[in-house]
């Protein structure tokens, strides 16, 4: 892959991409520190436009309760396939469908897609009775994204 591809693979998301979901929850149940993530179908687009969709493919294997997913990207300067792989146990809620879904964007953050969301600042925000993030904690959530990704595509330029 070229560097281009590179830092096309790794640039963060626009913020409305962005879903969230709680992580760790205080005893009181009443906050949370944030987990940011991506759907499986922003990855899938940005390996499209980045790779071709004949650029990419991915192949998935069950083990039991875990899911493994190979991710191949084609490389025109050294002319191969680059694979890499990851896994993931099946999801509680959609089993193996969200164990596949979650080991192909574990495998994809290995390319760079969605890595920085590991580097998000996080601090506690309030949840719900239900557990959810509220809409106003979000919103503010996604502009702190907004000036995270910022300063990524700043400290990240190509060809610098």
């Amino acid at each position: 892959m070229t560097k281009e591809q590179q830092y096309e693979l790794a640039r963060p998301f626009p913020s409305k991409d962005i879903l969230w979901r709680p992580g760790s929850v205080t005893k009181a149940k009443d906050k949370c520190i944030p987990l940011a993530y991506i759907d499986a179908r922003h990855v899938m687009e940005r390996l499209d436009d980045v790779m071709g969709t004949m650029g990419w493919t991915r192949e998935h294997r069950i083990d039991g309760e875990f899911i493994l997913c190979k991710l191949s990207l084609w490389s025109n300067p050294l002319g191969e396939w680059v694979s890499k792989e990851d896994g993931a146990n099946k999801s509680d809620i959609e089993g193996v469908k969200g164990g596949l879904s979650d080991a192909f964007k574990r495998a994809a953050v290995s390319f760079g897609i969605g890595r920085y969301l590991y580097a998000v600042p996080s601090s506690w925000v309030p949840i719900d009775e239900w557990k959810k993030i509220p809409a106003p904690v979000q919103q503010k959530l996604a502009q702190a994204i907004e000036r995270f990704s910022t300063k990524w595509e700043a400290d990240n330029k190509v060809g610098e």
